[in-house]
């Protein structure tokens, strides 16, 4: 057998060339809206959508491999390392905020349609079963299906996933397309038919997503990267144009802190959080909290790397599957792939600035699995604000007290030098000076 098998579902002919899809010894296209050999659901497709790629797979011998993994012909990851024991590789992990998966269900489907798998689940798990908690407490969705594990573990998830699927469609009174067309024009009207119509694969999703997570160690398969956005979104714009160049297939985040120029450019995998107006973060009401209130005009003020440390800080908190931090005035010159490893804390450059080391913040990798597991902050009031102002001049800049936090703890850190990566503007960007020359002078590493 392969090592792996990703299976990529699409369900028009012309999806193939539309989106590259390509098959080969460790990517098999499969298409729902043909007559295929072998045991398969295909004609349940509009209703079941991938669940009928997972069930293909799962009743056939020959698709049989150590390791199975699934894809859509819009959503791909690349492997990012074989599972190790107990792991599962998966596309993302949306989180809902203060919202519980069931509410996010409730309001956008139909809410009727989760009690009756809730049921299912407490008649067959129990009340209280690990599995209703997750869609009724949990704010934290493993979405759209896509995922990498070992065949046994796929094997269990599909003997928990397709009876509570038949068991739900027989409470329903449906068996065909049809009868599912007609209890969704009976729930909804008129509305997105064609969509709500695959309310049983929408509840497959919260399904796998609580299997997973009360099984398996869930981690995500792309590269998260995340940029702190001031006051130049031509830099910052241009800075993610070089990362997608070199680095193909990141899901960016930028968190974005001005309220002059705020970062308002659509881009494909780039999500922006936006603290302007301090929505997030008020940096002044923050500063306040400390006895000796540092005065950004004072000759060695640290209050801007203050005010960058917070801002990662709060990245740690919104992403906490971890990601890859970058400045917004870099352009890349190849790709970081390598920087991702989840075997580290964190991997970088150090650099001794104002006679303390610190973890270069230009490009590092930041692992908030293991950083939150341990305790450690990015940011600290006392030790950036108020030491900033003795002599000799010694203070903590932007990432020195991270570092030094991971050393305490004798966590792994792997050294990296970030300027075989990329170059840096560098000092006075975020107000954009010499930018235009700079981004002319070095177009080809971002258009």
């Amino acid at each position: 057998m392969n090592d792996y098998k990703i299976w990529v579902t699409y369900h028009k002919d012309e999806q193939v060339s539309e989106y590259g899809l390509k098959d080969d010894d460790t990517h098999i296209l499969f298409a729902t809206h043909k007559d295929i050999a072998g045991k398969n659901i295909n004609p349940m497709n509009p209703v079941l959508s991938e669940m009928v790629t997972m069930w293909y797979v799962w009743k056939n011998p020959s698709a049989k491999s150590s390791y199975v993994g699934f894809n859509h012909y819009r959503r791909r990851f690349d492997v990012a390392g074989l599972p190790g024991k107990g792991e599962c590789q998966v596309f993302n992990i949306k989180d809902f905020g203060q919202q519980t998966i069931y509410q996010q269900y409730c309001q956008w489907h139909n809410g009727k349609d989760m009690d009756v798998m809730l049921g299912i689940l407490e008649s067959k798990y129990g009340n209280g079963n690990v599995y209703s908690k997750h869609i009724l407490e949990g704010t934290r969705l493993v979405s759209n299906c896509c995922f990498l594990m070992k065949w046994g573990d796929f094997t269990k998830l599909c003997k928990f996933l397709f009876p509570l699927l038949d068991e739900y469609a027989a409470q329903c009174g449906c068996s065909t397309v049809e009868d599912w067309h007609e209890k969704t024009v009976k729930d909804f009207g008129d509305r997105r038919i064609d969509y709500q119509m695959r309310g049983a694969s929408f509840l497959a999703e919260r399904l796998v997503s609580a299997w997973i997570m009360n099984n398996l160690s869930p981690y995500i398969g792309h590269m998260n990267v995340a940029v702190v956005h001031y006051n130049t979104p031509e830099l910052t714009e241009a800075a993610i144009l070089s990362l997608k160049k070199h680095t193909p297939g990141c899901r960016v985040y930028v968190f974005d802190n001005s309220d002059k120029k705020p970062f308002v450019t659509k881009m494909d995998n780039v999500e922006v959080i936006d603290n302007t107006k301090g929505q997030l973060i008020d940096f002044e009401k923050v500063l306040e909290a400390y006895p000796e209130k540092w005065e950004r005009d004072v000759k060695k003020s640290n209050y801007g790397s203050a005010k960058h440390s917070l801002s990662v800080e709060k990245l740690m908190e919104l992403i906490p599957e971890g990601f890859v931090l970058m400045d917004s005035d870099v352009l890349f010159k190849g790709s970081i792939k390598k920087l991702w490893n989840r075997s580290v804390a964190c991997a970088g450059t150090e650099e001794v600035k104002h006679n303390i080391p610190l973890l270069m913040p230009f490009l590092c990798y930041i692992n908030v699995p293991v950083i939150a597991e341990n305790g450690i902050t990015y940011f600290n009031g006392e030790k950036m604000w108020a030491l900033s102002n003795v002599e000799p001049n010694q203070y903590y800049d932007t990432g020195a007290w991270f570092l030094e936090q991971v050393r305490s703890k004798n966590l792994p850190v792997e050294y990296v030098n970030i300027w075989q990566y990329v170059i840096h503007l560098g000092h006075g960007s975020w107000r954009g000076q010499n930018s235009e020359k700079w981004l002319k002078e070095n177009e080809h590493l971002w258009k």
